[in-house]
């Protein structure tokens, strides 16, 4: 019996670390009759199993029928049914609450079985029991279960993502920890904040990287096809002012990865100085981007983030690949919003609606607020018919550039700057020679 339970341990040691080095694989949804099929499998063995170990030990406790029977035998074999029982509830309650299937705990039970049929044989074999016999043969029936939720494993893997209902896991996503689909993947994760797009980790890769992990708060079916296109347009861009896509991924979950940066641009009144400079490095991203025929549709403040002192835009989630003349682009956050944003008279969405944008983001560095604020009808109704009070009567500093943050503001599109490169020139201007040489060297 030492050298049968030596094997099993044994076993269990190699296939646990052999888990552990299983390479991953792409993840397949699973059927609905499927998934509640293995949830009925594991919970009818569960049943089964305790009305096997608990007879057993009624049976074997009987010690006026079997004066040389050592009760010791009896102790281990209900502290065996204890445990097997109990990696059943938790194989059970991770299905169930967690959609997720652990080989761990299958390895577990299987060797518990294994150890409970050699119990079985040997009293048999010793005492001469032939209702063992039952026994070993119910143990083997346990063995069932737990090859089914292997096999199921390693078809569809450890998260049992149910087809059509892929995203329904977005739900239980907490800010307490990362989620633990993508748990194997990072190490050091903690939580930084949440934002439009949802909630944001900060965690070092499997390259060793520091990184940023967006998950989206909520998400469908329907979002999938727009997700992987529009985040793919960003995954093109690589410039030294576009917060750099890492990648991107629907399941187990969907989310983001980009590189960390430690700050976003607070709120707040800047000097002309610093304001000029600010939107000079974001202009310089978005012309290249429009370059790309990449259009971002929601510039704004929290959007823009810094690392190591350099201004960096981000989250092109709304991005749209100009493949027109004119293209659409809706969600984006209502301040910011441009009037073709909000009504078609003012026609569709190109480069000069983050043009528009981008002024708001000038008017609020160089003032302190926002062209329009209020409640939402009051703000869609201000950006359509509304003419902005000018920075320069808020921040006489503003002057210089008011007429440059005005026209950007134009509710026409044919009265904004016609292109990001013509903005960037009026910049310019209000630019030191060496600033734009470190630039153009960076």
């Amino acid at each position: 019996m030492l050298i049968f339970s030596a094997l099993v341990f044994s076993g269990l040691l190699y296939t646990s670390r052999r888990e552990k080095n299983r390479k991953i694989k792409p993840i397949k949804t699973i059927k609905n009759w499927k998934y509640k099929g293995l949830i009925g499998i594991n919970g009818f063995f569960a049943i089964l199993a305790a009305a096997i170990f608990i007879p057993i030990n009624f049976y074997l406790y009987d010690f006026s029928q079997y004066t040389i029977y050592d009760p010791n035998l009896g102790y281990t074999l209900l502290i065996t049914g204890t445990f097997f029982l109990f990696f059943m509830i938790v194989i059970l309650f991770n299905l169930i609450t967690r959609q997720r299937l652990l080989a761990t705990y299958s390895y577990f039970n299987m060797a518990i079985a294994l150890l409970f049929i050699g119990a079985t044989v040997i009293l048999e074999d010793i005492f001469g029991f032939p209702t063992m016999q039952i026994f070993t043969l119910a143990g083997l029936i346990l063995l069932i279960p737990l090859a089914t939720n292997l096999w199921i494993r390693r078809g569809y893997g450890q998260d049992l993502i149910i087809e059509g209902k892929e995203f329904n896991r977005l739900k239980k996503v907490s800010s307490n920890a990362l989620p633990f689909e993508l748990q194997p993947f990072y190490t050091d994760a903690s939580y930084i904040g949440e934002g439009g797009f949802g909630i944001v980790f900060k965690a070092i890769n499997m390259k060793g990287n520091e990184v940023a992990i967006k998950i989206p708060k909520s998400f469908d079916k329907r979002a999938e096809r727009s997700f992987i296109t529009e985040v793919s347009n960003w995954s093109h861009l690589d410039h030294p002012h576009i917060v750099k896509l890492k990648g991107y991924k629907i399941l187990p979950i969907p989310y983001i990865e980009t590189e960390f940066c430690e700050g976003v641009l607070e709120k707040g009144m800047r000097t002309l100085d610093e304001a000029v400079s600010i939107i000079y490095d974001i202009a310089k991203a978005l012309e290249y981007s429009h370059n790309k025929n990449i259009i971002h549709g929601d510039v704004k403040l929290s959007n823009i983030l810094i690392k190591n002192g350099v201004y960096k835009i981000s989250d092109w989630g709304l991005s749209k690949l100009k493949i027109e003349e004119s293209v659409t682009l809706s969600g984006a956050t209502p301040s910011y919003c441009a009037p073709e944003q909000i009504s078609m008279e003012y026609g569709k969405a190109d480069e000069r609606t983050d043009i528009y944008q981008l002024g708001n983001v000038f008017y609020e560095l160089l003032t302190g607020r926002l062209p329009f604020e209020g409640n939402l009808s009051q703000i869609y109704s201000s950006i359509l018919t509304t003419q902005p009070v000018s920075p320069a009567e808020i921040n006489s500093n503003a002057k210089p550039v008011n007429d440059i943050v005005m026209k950007c503001l134009a509710k026409n599109k044919d009265h904004r700057y016609s292109t990001m490169s013509e903005l960037i020139k009026e910049l310019e201007k209000f630019r030191s020679p060496d600033e734009t040489i470190r630039f153009e060297n960076h």
